[in-house]
């Protein structure tokens, strides 16, 4: 059972990497941290994507896409 069941009816595209993050998070901690970073930019560059308001900056990095005036 997984913790990240609802993501499937909206956002059915990060499914996938929640769920390995969720696998991996008690025998590679790690690994899963890094799954884990790799979902949030993949999270924040569709919120980029699909809102109008947000003005991708140059460096998409997830430390200026995060901290970006527009998207606080």
């Amino acid at each position: 059972m997984s913790n990240f069941g609802f993501l499937k009816a909206d956002w059915p595209e990060f499914i996938g990497d929640a769920q390995a993050v969720e696998k991996l998070v008690h025998f590679d901690p790690r690994g899963a941290c890094g799954r884990a970073r790799h979902l949030i930019e993949q999270v924040v560059l569709w919120m980029y994507e699909h809102d109008e308001d947000l003005e991708l900056p140059y460096d998409t990095g997830l430390y200026n896409i995060t901290n970006e005036m527009g998207f606080k």
